[in-house]
């Protein structure tokens, strides 16, 4: 989903702008990691273990695509069609992109295009859509993202509709908190729309920027949930209707962080309310739901262990409400909740110990596009392992592994495959070359192949995004729509 798309971690976790990161490097406005770490991103398809695949949603004749941050050579991002099992040649995407350690895409379900969000080192944000062959030049967003590339201000949603959604941080802006829309309408006009302006800095900063910035939905519906928090720990979230926003709420003041995605959002699968998990600097999880056009008051999430969560990520099932949280918490421990649509179960579990990291979103949890099953990606300690389990019904599977390269990984995601029963995987360990494996049933089922390029990155950022066309039980009903040619303004349409 972007894999969508991952996340949990120590004392390295508190939200002050003295802390610093497991390397001693100061952050949060500070002296940050000025070096660049070369990745490798290894690939595994969970195919073929939960039934036959499902219909294709909207246009299937979106290209599956793997795109990639590479640093070197030409210093721009790459990309390869997938093609069932087998990746293309390397191509490279338009130059003005630069090098990127954050990119997010997504495929349109009404027509063949795909649009990609890079963030560069520089914090310039930029969009490109793909039509199948080529990619158009690049639109800028904004010279500044944020204040540091280890953190991913911005996110990407497409909706039904096939109406494409970023939101972003943009410090030269009084109003930082801005989106676009891009449609088919034609026209070649621009625009830039507020979402909110975040309120005054409560502890004394002299500006209040956002830190993490993320938007859920579901398919067959253009509504989203955003979920950011901000440079003084306070989590805020509003709906998007599918063509404007509400009002952004403050969940809490207390984000147990503010150098790591502490919270998660999702929307249930089948009542469409949106929920929101977060982690607490008293060590709690939480959670609320948006219901009656209000946001709920916060229910206890049971979690294992006394240690902040660092990283949340949440995974919702297509056919019912059920939505499944997990977290990397700071001694390295994953934790582990489930909501029924109505509470979540009295104990959390504890599903692994000793990931390597905190600092680093070594895990994501996902359910595959029809509801069948869900995996739980992770690492340990183990060089060269990459460890899963996989959840049906209501139990979690034996913890089970995979070749994983010859590096232990920094990060990793989960991501929708185009049949109903299907995952993919991918994950960057500390090393220097760009792989890809191929994984069916509980072995893998071809060997590491290297690819060109060495990855952009850096100790939590993910380089790289993987679409494909997506897939539910039941197909959303989506027309055949024109080609993307406008970014347009936040106005109802």
């Amino acid at each position: 989903m972007v894999v969508r798309n991952i996340d949990g971690r120590s004392s390295v976790c508190v939200r002050r702008d003295s802390r610093q990161d497991a390397y001693g490097t100061r952050i949060n406005g500070e002296k940050r990691n000025s070096f660049v770490l070369s990745w490798v991103v290894v690939i595994l398809t969970f195919a073929s273990l939960w039934g036959n695949a499902a219909p294709a949603l909207g246009d299937a004749s979106s290209p599956a695509i793997l795109i990639a941050g590479i640093r070197g050579g030409s210093g721009r991002p790459s990309y390869q069609v997938l093609t069932g099992s087998t990746f293309g040649s390397s191509q490279n995407l338009p130059e003005a992109l630069g090098q990127c350690p954050w990119i997010r895409a997504a495929n349109d379900p009404t027509r063949n295009q795909t649009i990609g969000v890079f963030m560069d080192e520089a914090l310039m944000l930029q969009t490109s859509v793909f039509d199948g062959s080529t990619w158009t030049t690049p639109v800028l967003l904004t010279s500044a993202a944020g204040d540091n590339a280890q953190r991913r201000t911005f996110d990407l949603h497409v909706g039904n509709s096939g109406l494409f959604l970023v939101v972003y941080w943009d410090s030269n802006q009084t109003s930082g908190l801005r989106f676009r829309t891009i449609s088919g309408n034609g026209g070649a006009t621009t625009f830039d729309g507020t979402v909110a302006t975040l309120p005054a800095s409560q502890i004394g900063s002299p500006s209040v920027q956002a830190r993490w910035i993320a938007l859920a939905g579901r398919p067959c519906e253009d509504r989203a949930v955003l979920t950011l928090v901000d440079s003084d720990g306070r989590i805020f979230a509003a709906i998007w209707s599918g063509s404007s926003f509400g009002s952004l709420t403050q969940l809490t003041a207390s984000a147990s962080t503010t150098l790591y995605e502490c919270f998660a959002g999702a929307i249930e699968g089948v009542s469409g309310d949106p929920l929101v998990v977060y982690a607490k600097s008293d060590g709690s999880v939480v959670s609320r739901t948006f219901s009656s056009g209000a946001w709920q008051a916060e229910q206890t999430v049971a979690w294992p262990g006394s240690s902040l969560v660092n990283w949340l990520r949440l995974t919702t099932r297509s056919t019912d409400n059920t939505v499944l949280g997990a977290g990397h918490d700071a001694a390295g421990n994953i934790g582990f909740n489930r909501w029924d649509g109505t509470q979540w179960q009295a104990s959390g579990e504890q599903l692994a110990t000793g990931l390597t990291n905190a600092a680093r979103p070594q895990f994501d949890i996902e359910f595959t596009p029809d509801g069948s099953s869900a995996t739980l990606l992770y690492n340990q300690s183990g060089v060269g392992t990459v460890y899963y389990k996989n959840f049906s019904g209501t139990t979690w599977s034996a913890e089970m592994t995979s070749s994983g390269g010859s590096q232990i990984w920094a990060a990793g995601g989960l991501f929708h495959g185009a049949s109903g029963a299907s995952l993919w995987a991918l994950w960057v360990p500390a090393g220097s070359r760009f792989f890809t494996t191929g994984f069916s049933g509980a072995s893998v089922s071809a060997g590491l192949v290297q690819q060109a390029g060495l990855l952009m990155g850096g100790q939590a950022t993910l380089p790289f995004d993987l679409v494909v066309p997506r897939s539910v039980v039941t197909p959303c009903p989506v027309a055949s729509k024109p080609k993307l040619t406008k970014w347009e303004t936040a106005s109802p349409r």
